[in-house]
């Protein structure tokens, strides 16, 4: 007897708002879903409804000021529970007070918890440790684990949660690889930075590694999106501005990219840069295993500063080594690649609690 029901038929995701790589990646799944015939709602914080009908949208109060993330994450489930009894997955990167419904739940989770905590400052750590260890606990309970870091993968082996799979992050609308030359004598060696005002991201290291190089002479622009700041002659804050715009200056102006943080999951912009063809200085501790051997690693600040400047000696090379290498990038963590593969496992997943379901028709299984 064929299997040929499809099991997943309506979701419900959770994404909270709009800004950061999480929540790009996750309406990235929504519009994945929706384009299979999958009935989707998002869920998100009532300040972020937006005034459109592409899904359907259920809001929840957010309780607590809004640099509490964890915490409004945590709680936000008791606000739509509602919501969820229905739906055949509830999709989040952030646990929550699901209850019952941690059976249906689907965690996508790309850090090592492990690490993340150890990179948080003192009062941070403090009130991040109840969160970290209610993770612990209720890892379990949880259907379906989606790891989408090699980074993440030791955190559950480390913590005995076998049942995961192992995929990545990916990239939603990869940019064409260009052969942008630099010309000291014409144009500033232009280096750009993406984060947010945390002290996390270490924004500072690449302010003063840029202004040490400008200092000895050297023509040399620093561009910083997500951050408001008082501009000057080298170094231009640009604020929070849609991701299209920040992926269409990177193609076009872009001659190096950095990743300063002291901690990052599965950072995304790394992955547009990459897909780009833009050569990436990463510090060590923010970069995803995976993707190693397609960057230039610094361990501190001088090691910044060293890391730039040998770039700009030896551009060309490195350019045209990156270009290669984001043909394969572009492929291997493209959205449909990924997304595939991960709720074909998902419709496995589901299919084992049906009562037709045998190993003799397994290949039968879809998702949709």
């Amino acid at each position: 007897m064929k299997y040929n029901k499809s099991p997943i038929k309506k979701v419900f995701i959770w994404q909270g708002g709009w800004r950061g790589g999480a929540e790009q990646v996750l309406l990235g799944i929504a519009h994945y879903l929706q384009g299979r015939g999958v009935s989707v709602t998002i869920g998100l914080f009532r300040d972020q409804v937006p005034n459109d009908s592409l899904f359907h949208y259920s809001s929840v109060p957010r309780v607590l000021p809004k640099k509490f993330v964890a915490f409004n994450n945590l709680i936000a489930p008791l606000f739509f529970r509602r919501d969820i009894r229905d739906v055949d997955l509830v999709i989040s990167h952030s646990i929550g007070l699901y209850g019952a419904a941690f059976q249906k739940l689907v965690y996508r989770e790309p850090a090592d918890l492990d690490c993340m905590r150890a990179s948080l400052r003192t009062v941070s750590m403090f009130l991040y440790t109840p969160i970290y260890w209610y993770t612990r606990i209720v890892l379990k309970k949880i259907a379906f684990i989606v790891s989408a870091s090699r980074k993440a993968d030791a955190f559950f082996d480390r913590h005995n949660s076998k049942k995961y799979i192992a995929s990545t992050n990916f990239i939603t609308s990869p940019t064409v690889p260009l052969q942008k030359t630099y010309t000291p004598e014409k144009e500033p060696f232009t280096v750009v930075w993406i984060g947010r005002d945390d002290r996390i991201k270490q924004l500072q290291w690449v302010t003063n590694a840029v202004r040490a190089i400008a200092h000895k002479g050297t023509s040399i622009q620093l561009e910083i999106f997500g951050v408001d700041g008082n501009s000057d002659s080298i170094i231009t804050y640009h604020g929070w501005k849609d991701r299209d715009v920040v992926l269409s200056y990177m193609r076009d102006h872009a001659h190096v990219f950095v990743l300063s943080s002291r901690f990052e999951a599965s950072p995304l912009s790394l992955l547009e840069a990459l897909s780009a063809g833009i050569p990436s200085i990463v510090h060590l501790p923010a970069c995803p295993r995976e993707l190693e051997e397609s960057v230039t690693i610094f361990s501190d600040a001088e090691g910044l500063i060293i890391a730039l400047e040998q770039c700009m000696k030896e551009y060309l090379p490195i350019r045209a080594r990156a270009c290669q290498q984001a043909v394969d990038i572009a492929r291997l963590y493209e959205m449909n690649v990924v997304l595939d593969r991960e709720f074909l496992a998902l419709a496995h997943h589901l299919a084992m609690k049906d009562v037709s379901y045998t190993r003799e028709n397994k290949r039968e299984v879809i998702p949709w």
